[in-house]
C-alpha cells in the first residue's frame, strides 16, 4: 500500500469503530458502509418468510464431531408445524453451513400419512428452503422430518461466529481442550438446523446431543434422561422447552466444572481454575433474578438458570435458561492493594443485562428485528435500574444519567456511517446484525429513562407488568408497549390527557437529538425556548419535548415530571415571569433526553452561583449536566472558553462525586489543548487547585467506610491528579509498587490500574526499585513492555536516553514498530517529552534510519509525520524545520517517490504551523483568564496537592 497515503490519512482523519456492547468486538465504519451497500442492493429481495405456516414443536438431535481436523456435526429431527393458509410449498430457512439429505425429507399429515416432497430448492440470496408437494396442504398440523450435516460457523463480517461451532481452552502452551456451543442471534439458527428463523416464529424445542462421557452437556432446559451409546459416548435428552424464538435455543458441551448458589437453581460452568473468579457473577445473578421478578410481577419462567463461559465468545448471549459469556468478561480478579472497580462494574452490568433479557426478549420477543430496541434498549436500561434497586446507596441511576445519557447516548449516532433511529427496518439479511448498535442500546435506554419520568415511576412499572402479562410467551411490536402504558396512564391520570404513541414515536423513529436553546429578555423577564436537531443532516426533525426547570428564586430540583411541553409544531415556547437576576436551569435532574444551551448572560449567572457557597442547591446531576452542555458548546465555539473556565473553577469546592465524572472529560480536553505548550505547568497547578478538596475528602488509600461512588471517583481521579504531579498521589503509587514487587502473588493490582500506578511509582524510584521492577513477573508485560514503561515514566531524561539507546542497540530485540509505540506515547505527553523525542530523533537519525529501513525504504517518514503533529511551540518548529530541510530532503533526492514524500513533509510542516497558531491563541486566552481571576494573591492554595 502507498506509504504516503497511509501517513496522510493518519494526519487528516481518525477512524471510528462501534462501541462494543454485549455482542463482541468493534467493527469499522468502512466495513459497515460496505454492508449497507450490499444490503440495500438486495433490498427488493424478499428475505422474510411467508406467514402461511408456523412451527409449533422442534425435536432436534445433534451429533458433533469434537476431534475432527475441522468441526462438523450431524443433525436430524422433526418439526410439528401448522399450516395457516392452504399451500403446496413449505418455506423455511437454512444457510450454506448445513446440507440437507433430501432423500430423508418426509411429511406426515394429520392422518399419519407420509409424503415425499416433489422438489426441494435452496435460494442462496435469502437462505430460504422451499419444500414443495404434489398435494395441497390444508390448514392443520403436520410433521416434517429432516436430516442434515453441518460445519463450523466461521467468523462473519462482524467478527462473530453464528451457528454451531467449536472453541477451545488453552490448558498449557502446547495443549488445548475442545468444547462446542451455539450462538444464533439474530439469524444463526439456520446454520445449525432448518427452521423458521425469525423472532416472531416462536415454538417449543426438545433437544438431544451426543457427547463424550466425561463431558457435560447443557441446554436451555434441565436434563430429562441420558443413554449410553454403543461407541461409549452418551446421548443426553433435555426437557421440552417453553415457547421461544429460534435465536434463543442453545447447546453447550464441555469438560467443565460447576459452582452453584445455595439453593442450587443457579449454576456457573467453566474450567475448574476459573470457578473462584466467577463467584461475583454468581452472586449478582442470585440477586438480579428475584429483583426482576419483584419489579415485573412475573416469575422467572425457566426451571433453572445455567451460565457458562466460552473462550473468545462474541460478547454474551441471553439464551433462555443457559446464558453464555466470553470467559474474560465475567472473570473477576480480586485485588488486595486497590479495588478492582472497573472490572467489578463491568461484570455487574453485563450479568444484569443478560438476565434482564430473560424478560425483555425471552419472555416477550419482537415480531421482527426492527423492534430490537424492545430487547436491547430495555435490557440496557434495566442493567442499571435493577442494580440500583439491589444497591440503592450506590446511586446507580444518577451515574446512568451522567455516563449513559450524556456520554454515550448523545453521540451514539456518530459511530455509524449513516445515522439510524432507534427503531428502523434493516434493508437485508446481512444488515440484521447492524440493529445491534449503540443507538439501539444506549440511545434506546436514554429514551426509556425519559419515558419513565414522563409517566411517573408507578405508571411505568405497572405498564410493564401489564405488557408482560398480556404478551408472555408471545411476540410484539412497539405499539403493544405503547398500548400497555396508555391503559395504565389513562386509569391514573385520565384528567391529564397524554397520547403516548404520538409523543414517543418521533423519539424512536427519527435521527438526532433535540437541543433546546434558552434565550432571555432581561428587561421583560420573558424566556423563549426553541428546539433544533443536534444533527445538521436532518434539521426538520422535531420532537414533543417534556420541559421542567428550576430558578435561583425557586431551586426545586425534586420534581422530574414535565411542567410544560414544547410541541412539535410550536416554533417558540415561552416561560413567563422569571426574575431578571435569577438563573434558570432547564431539564431537572436531566430526566429529559435533550441538551440545553443558554444565552451567555444566563451562563454567567449560573457560573457565579456555582462559585458561591450555595452551589449545592443545584442538584448534583444538574451540576454534572451543566458541564456536558457547556463543554459541547465550547467544542464547536471556542468563544465559550471563558464561561467553561468560570464554571470549571467552582470545582475547587465540589466534593460530591457525580459532577466529577463529566468534569474529568472537560479537564482532559483542556489538558490536551494545553499539552506541550508554555502554559502547561500553570494549567497543571490550576488543576491541582481544583481537585484538592475532593482528593482531601477521598484520599488515595482504601477506607472501610468507602461507598461505591467514592471508590469509582477515586479510580477516575487518581490517575489524573498523578499526571498533574500531585505529590501524595505519586507517593501512594510508589508505596503500592513497592508492596507489589515484594510479593506479586499476594499484593495484587488490577490490570486496568497497573500502568498508572507503575508509571507514577517509577517517577521517583531509585535504581534498586527499577531493577526490581524489570525482574518482576507480571502476566501482561514482557521485558520490552517494561522498558517502554521505564522510558515513559522516568523524570530523568538521561535515563530515558540510556534506555532508548539500549533498545536501538545491535543486541536489542526491539524493532521499528516497538520504537514507534514508545515515540507515540511520549509525543502524547508533556512539553519535555516531546522535546526529548524531537532531539533524540535528530541526534540518532542515522541509527534510527537503519532500523526503519529494515521494514521498508523511507519508513522513517511515518514517525516524522507524527512528530510534526505533536509540535506546539515555535522552538520545536524551527528545530524540526531545519532538520527536515537539511537532512531529510537531501536524503530523499533522486528516489522514485521523492515528489510525494516532499509533499508529505510540506503538509506536515503546515500542520505544525497550524497547531502552533491554535495553541498560541488558546494559551493566550487561558493565560489571560488565569491572570484575571485565579492567580491573584492568596487565591490558589495547593495544600496536599503541592507538586514536587
Amino acid at each position: 500500500m502507498n506509504k504516503i497515503l497511509i501517513i496522510l490519512s493518519g494526519v487528516i482523519m481518525c477512524a471510528m469503530a462501534i462501541i462494543p456492547l454485549d455482542r463482541g468486538p468493534p467493527i469499522s465504519k468502512s466495513k459497515i458502509s460496505k454492508l449497507i451497500q450490499e444490503s440495500t442492493a438486495n433490498k427488493q429481495m424478499n428475505y422474510r418468510l411467508p406467514h402461511n405456516t408456523a412451527p409449533r414443536v422442534y425435536v432436534i438431535e445433534f451429533d458433533p464431531d469434537f476431534m475432527g481436523e475441522s468441526f462438523t456435526f450431524k443433525g436430524n429431527g422433526s418439526v410439528i408445524f401448522q399450516v395457516l393458509r392452504s399451500t403446496a410449498t413449505v418455506i423455511l430457512h437454512k444457510s450454506n453451513k448445513i446440507t440437507i439429505d433430501k432423500d430423508f425429507t418426509e411429511l406426515i399429515d394429520q392422518n399419519e400419512e407420509s409424503f415425499k416432497p416433489e422438489t426441494q430448492i435452496w435460494h442462496a440470496h435469502n437462505e430460504s428452503y422451499a419444500i414443495s408437494f404434489q398435494k395441497i396442504l390444508e390448514p392443520g398440523n403436520y410433521t416434517l422430518k429432516m436430516k442434515w450435516t453441518g460445519r463450523d460457523a466461521a467468523e462473519d463480517w462482524f467478527n462473530q461466529r453464528m451457528g454451531f461451532f467449536r472453541a477451545f481452552d488453552k490448558i498449557t502452551p502446547f495443549s488445548k481442550k475442545y468444547l462446542v456451543t451455539t450462538h444464533f442471534e439474530p439469524s444463526g439458527a439456520r446454520s445449525a438446523f432448518p427452521c423458521w428463523d425469525e423472532p416472531g416464529f416462536k415454538a417449543q424445542f426438545e433437544i438431544s446431543v451426543k457427547h463424550f462421557s466425561n463431558y457435560t452437556a447443557l441446554s436451555n432446559m434441565p436434563e430429562k434422561s441420558r443413554q449410553l451409546l454403543p461407541d461409549g459416548r452418551i446421548i443426553t435428552h433435555f426437557e421440552r422447552s417453553l415457547k421461544m424464538s429460534p435465536y434463543l435455543p442453545c447447546v453447550a458441551v464441555a469438560d467443565y466444572q460447576a459452582i452453584k448458589n445455595q439453593h442450587g437453581n443457579i449454576t456457573f460452568y467453566s474450567l475448574e481454575n476459573n470457578l473462584d473468579s466467577l463467584k461475583l457473577a454468581l452472586e449478582i445473578s442470585e440477586k438480579v433474578i428475584p429483583a426482576m421478578e419483584a419489579y415485573t410481577d412475573m416469575p422467572y419462567a425457566m426451571p433453572k438458570l445455567d451460565q457458562i463461559t466460552i473462550p473468545k465468545y462474541s460478547g454474551a448471549m441471553e439464551h433462555w435458561g443457559l446464558v453464555t459469556y466470553n470467559t474474560i468478561m465475567v472473570k473477576f480478579e480480586n485485588s488486595t492493594l486497590i479495588p478492582n472497580i472497573e472490572q467489578k462494574d463491568r461484570i455487574l452490568f453485563l450479568v444484569a443485562h443478560e438476565l434482564a433479557h430473560q424478560w425483555f426478549g425471552n419472555l416477550v420477543s419482537p415480531v421482527w428485528w426492527d423492534d430490537t430496541w424492545l430487547n436491547e434498549g430495555f435490557a440496557a436500561y434495566f442493567q442499571s435500574k435493577i442494580i440500583d434497586q439491589i444497591y440503592p446507596h450506590w446511586h446507580i441511576m444518577d451515574h446512568f444519567v451522567i455516563e449513559n445519557v450524556n456520554h454515550d447516548s448523545y453521540d451514539s449516532e456518530s459511530y455509524l456511517p449513516q445515522a439510524k433511529p432507534i427503531k428502523w427496518t434493516p434493508p437485508g439479511k446481512i444488515a440484521l446484525r447492524m440493529v445491534f448498535n449503540p443507538v439501539t442500546y444506549r440511545k434506546g435506554a436514554a429514551v426509556i429513562h425519559m419515558l419513565e419520568h414522563i409517566l411517573t415511576e408507578e405508571v411505568f412499572r405497572e405498564g410493564l407488568q401489564r405488557y408482560f402479562k398480556a404478551h408472555q410467551f408471545d411476540s410484539v411490536v412497539t405499539n403493544d408497549l405503547w398500548r400497555a402504558f396508555q391503559e395504565v396512564y389513562d386509569e391514573r391520570f385520565g384528567d391529564k390527557p397524554l397520547d403516548i404513541k404520538e409523543t414517543m414515536d418521533p423519539w424512536i423513529e427519527q435521527t438526532g437529538t433535540p437541543v433546546v436553546n434558552v434565550s432571555r429578555n432581561y428587561e421583560t423577564g420573558e424566556i423563549t425556548l426553541i428546539q433544533k436537531n443536534s444533527r445538521n443532516e436532518n434539521p426538520k426533525n422535531k420532537w414533543r419535548i417534556p420541559i421542567n426547570f428550576a430558578t435561583k428564586s425557586n431551586p426545586d430540583f425534586s420534581r422530574t415530571t414535565p411542567t410544560m411541553w414544547m410541541e412539535v409544531d410550536q416554533q417558540v415556547t415561552t416561560i413567563p415571569d422569571v426574575k431578571t437576576d435569577d438563573w434558570i436551569i432547564v431539564n431537572i435532574q436531566q430526566r429529559g433526553f435533550y441538551q440545553v444551551n443558554y444565552d451567555k448572560e444566563n451562563w454567567k449567572l449560573i457560573a457565579d452561583y456555582l462559585n458561591s457557597k450555595d452551589y449545592t442547591k443545584i442538584h448534583a446531576v444538574n451540576r454534572a449536566q451543566l458541564f456536558d452542555d457547556i463543554f459541547r458548546l465550547y467544542s464547536t465555539d471556542k468563544s465559550y472558553l471563558e464561561i467553561l473556565v468560570n464554571i470549571t473553577s467552582y470545582l475547587h469546592q465540589e466534593t460530591d462525586y457525580l459532577p466529577w465524572i463529566p468534569a474529568v472529560a472537560v479537564i482532559m480536553e483542556m489538558q490536551e489543548n494545553m499539552r506541550n505548550t508554555l502554559e502547561e505547568e500553570s494549567f497543571e497547578t490550576y488543576m491541582l487547585y481544583l481537585t484538592n478538596a475532593v482528593m482531601d475528602k477521598l484520599g488515595f488509600e482504601n477506607r472501610e467506610d468507602d461507598d461505591h461512588s467514592a471508590i469509582r471517583i477515586r479510580s477516575i481521579l487518581a490517575p489524573i491528579v498523578c499526571s498533574f504531579g500531585h505529590a501524595e498521589c505519586k507517593s501512594f503509587a510508589n508505596r503500592l509498587l513497592k508492596k507489589y514487587l515484594e510479593d506479586p502473588s499476594i499484593n495484587t493490582i488490577p490490570s486496568s490500574d497497573w500502568e498508572w500506578i507503575t508509571c507514577n511509582g517509577l517517577r521517583t524510584a531509585n535504581e534498586s526499585l527499577r531493577e526490581q521492577f524489570m525482574a518482576s513477573d507480571y502476566d501482561n508485560f514482557n521485558k520490552l513492555s517494561k522498558f517502554r514503561i521505564l522510558i515513559e515514566c522516568t523524570n530523568d531524561f538521561q535515563l530515558k536516553e540510556e534506555y532508548f539507546s539500549s533498545l536501538t542497540s545491535a543486541n536489542s530485540t526491539a524493532d521499528a514498530e516497538d520504537i514507534d509505540k514508545i515515540f507515540d506515547i511520549l509525543l502524547g505527553k508533556k512539553l519535555d517529552d516531546v522535546n526529548f523525542v524531537l532531539n533524540y530523533f535528530i541526534d540518532h537519525f542515522k541509527d534510527l534510519k537503519k532500523l526503519y529501513d529494515e521494514i521498508e525504504d523511507d519508513e522513517y517518514l511515518i514517525p516524522i509525520s507524527r512528530i510534526a503533529l505533536a509540535i506546539r511551540t515555535e522552538d520545536q518548529y524551527e528545530k524540526f524545520k531545519n532538520f527536515v530541510e537539511s537532512i531529510i530532503v537531501p536524503d530523499l533526492k533522486g528516489k522514485s517517490d521523492s515528489e510525494g514524500s516532499t509533499l508529505l513533509l510540506q503538509t506536515s510542516l503546515e500542520e505544525s504551523l497550524n497547531s502552533i497558531n491554535q495553541s498560541k491563541l488558546h494559551s493566550a486566552k487561558f493565560h489571560e483568564l488565569m491572570d484575571k481571576k485565579f492567580f491573584e494573591p492568596n487565591v490558589i492554595e495547593i495544600g496536599t496537592g503541592l507538586k514536587n
